[in-house]
């Protein structure tokens, strides 16, 4: 057995350092370990961020299209609905000029045989 002399202090001093040593370098490794999991991490949260803004940029200029898209066809919509009326009302129109035209047709044919009639009461006078 050794006797607690200097010299086994000594190596009982140095055994407890390089024992210190040894587990302050296994902490080091584990926190190595544990940075290069982290950056890891940070990088594919990063890389993910990244690609959802892609995604919401896309889905940003996506909507702005489709909103122009329909802006422009409620103003075509409102354009056919506008010539739709034109068109009713000119139909209307055409009605009412066709109505007068066989009106005025009618009373043409009349007229000669009101002519003759007249000639014939006038050439008997």
């Amino acid at each position: 057995m050794c006797v607690w002399n200097s010299a086994c202090y000594t190596f009982f001093i140095q055994t407890q350092q390089h024992i210190h040593r040894t587990i302050v370098e296994k902490e080091n490794e584990t926190y190595k370990s544990q940075l290069q999991v982290l950056q890891v991490t940070n990088y594919s949260l990063e890389r993910k961020v990244r690609e959802l803004e892609v995604k919401l940029q896309l889905q940003i200029s996506s909507s702005e299209k489709h909103l122009g898209q329909l802006t422009e066809f409620e103003n075509k919509h409102s354009t056919v609905v506008q010539q739709g009326k034109q068109l009713a009302e000119s139909q209307v129109s055409l009605e009412k000029q066709d109505c007068l035209t066989t009106q005025f047709q009618k009373i043409q044919k009349q007229q000669p045989e009101e002519l003759d009639e007249l000639q014939n009461a006038f050439d008997k006078c």
